[in-house]
């Protein structure tokens, strides 16, 4: 992994919000996506109809782990034999090191294989795999959003538009749910999607800097959005949709947020220091605190602003 990225991407630069240090440890050891992240990239790709890789079982053993090797691209041994006895062991030395599946396994990763291959070469990000159950599931979010009255044409337009340019120089990117005529669209998937509750949430997520930070990759690549939109869907029956408008006001404090991360990328790349939180002893004042403040070390992955 590059360090620091020659392309810088939000989901990144928002890291800088916590610190440099976990700015640098988010790009070279990057977390595996949550259930809920999982479930969401689904959900995107269904309304947008990108692509994805459905694998017909359950997300465990061993059929499971040799799909995801072999749609990885990892090097294999066939052995279609029980894994007991002399047989077994000789394949196991025969193997040298390359995972064993079966023929079975072979066949069943063979379309997905394809896929993921033709999408790397083709510079895109890998298509969701997904079980059978998960689709079911994720179709009946998306038939929700696409039927929705006031959604449907905030969704017309060019999907998941990639889109580069530079900012002081530095190569930037971001990939945009729907570019419209006039509009640019990104959908969310959250657990509420009632207004005044995801409004906080779309604060606390950065989700303003974020839709700033592409409108200005829009413009840069020669579009002109005149209004920034947002679709916030539920995952949960009744799979409630809200559609939010961002205004000036709100999308100029997101530009302030992510320049003062840029800025602080910046000058941590030119000087090759990523400091964590504090570079000296800090008072732990808690005289001036009134408010008794209970729990709060657990958090729930599926909610950290910083992923």
């Amino acid at each position: 992994m590059t360090f620091p990225p020659d392309e810088l991407h939000f989901s990144q630069l928002k890291r800088m919000g916590r610190s440099p240090a976990h700015f640098r440890a988010g790009i070279l050891h990057p977390s595996a996506s949550t259930p809920a992240q999982s479930f969401g990239s689904l959900v995107h790709v269904l309304v947008l109809g990108g692509e994805f890789v459905l694998f017909e079982g359950k997300r465990a053993g061993s059929p499971w782990a040799a799909f995801k090797g072999l749609l990885a691209g990892e090097a294999h041994f066939v052995f279609d034999e029980k894994h007991t006895g002399k047989a077994w062991t000789q394949a196991k030395e025969d193997a040298d090191g390359r995972i064993i599946v079966t023929s079975a396994d072979v066949e069943a990763a063979e379309l997905g294989a394809a896929i993921q291959s033709a999408r790397k070469a083709a510079g895109k990000y890998p298509a969701p795999i997904v079980t059978a159950t998960e689709r079911d599931r994720a179709q009946r979010v998306a038939d929700v959003v696409l039927s929705d009255p006031v959604a449907a044409p905030l969704l017309v337009g060019a999907k998941e538009v990639e889109l580069r340019w530079e900012v002081q120089g530095q190569k930037c990117a971001g990939r945009l749910d729907v570019m419209g005529a006039k509009l640019i669209t990104d959908l969310k998937s959250s657990t509420n999607s009632e207004p005044n509750w995801f409004t906080r949430q779309a604060e606390n997520m950065a989700y303003h800097a974020q839709m700033d930070w592409y409108a200005v990759g829009a413009r840069e690549n020669g579009f002109d959005p005149q209004e920034v939109y947002v679709i916030a869907v539920e995952t949960k029956p009744p799979y409630a949709v809200t559609c939010m408008r961002l205004p000036t006001a709100t999308l100029t404090e997101g530009a302030m947020i992510w320049r003062s991360w840029f800025e602080r990328f910046v000058v941590c790349r030119d000087s090759n220091s990523w400091p964590a939180y504090a570079q000296c002893v800090v008072d732990l004042d808690i005289a001036g605190v009134n408010e008794l403040v209970f729990g709060g070390a657990e958090e729930d992955d599926d909610d950290d602003p910083w992923e």
